[in-house]
C-alpha cells in the first residue's frame, strides 16, 4: 500500500540522515585531531563556541568515540571550556559511563560486552575536567 511505501521511504531517509550526520561528526573531528599541529585548521572549529556546543550537545551521545576525540583535543588546548559546556559535558560523560558499565545483576548476554576503551577515555576526560577546572567558579586550576 501507499502507507507502507511512505513508511519505508521515511525509514530510509532517516537512516541516510543518520549516516550523513555520522560522516559530518567524523569529518569535523578528523580535521581537528589530524591537524593538531596546524592550528589554523583545527582552530576553525575549536574556537567556535557553536561547534563545541554542537559537538557536546548533539554529537557526543550520537557518535561517542569520534566526538570524544574532538572534545579531548579541545579541552587539552583550553577550548570548549565555558561553564555551561563543561557542566553539560560532565553530565553526558557520566551517562556514557553508566550506559557502558555492565550490570552485574543482569542475565542479558549482550550486556557482557563492555567497550573498555570508551570507558577509559570517558573516565579520563572526567578526571581531567575535575583536576583542571573548577566548574562552579569556572576557573582553570
Amino acid at each position: 500500500s501507499d502507507d507502507d511505501k511512505d513508511n519505508i521511504e521515511r525509514i530510509e531517509n532517516l537512516k541516510n540522515m543518520e549516516r550523513a550526520f555520522k560522516k559530518l561528526l567524523t569529518m569535523v573531528s578528523d580535521i581537528v585531531t589530524l591537524n593538531a599541529n596546524r592550528l589554523e585548521y583545527s582552530r576553525i572549529f575549536l574556537s567556535s563556541g557553536k561547534w563545541c556546543g554542537f559537538m557536546i550537545e548533539k554529537g557526543l551521545m550520537f557518535h561517542t568515540d569520534v566526538v570524544l576525540q574532538f572534545i579531548n583535543h579541545g579541552l587539552q588546548r583550553n577550548y570548549c571550556v565555558d561553564n555551561k559546556m563543561l557542566k553539560s559535558l560532565k553530565q553526558k560523560l557520566n551517562k556514557i559511563i553508566e550506559q557502558n558499565t555492565p550490570n552485574p545483576n543482569s542475565n542479558d548476554e549482550d550486556e557482557d560486552y563492555v567497550d573498555d576503551t570508551l570507558l577509559t577515555q570517558t573516565t579520563n576526560m572526567l578526571k581531567y575536567i575535575e583536576q583542571n577546572f573548577d566548574i562552579d567558579n569556572h576557573t582553570e586550576l
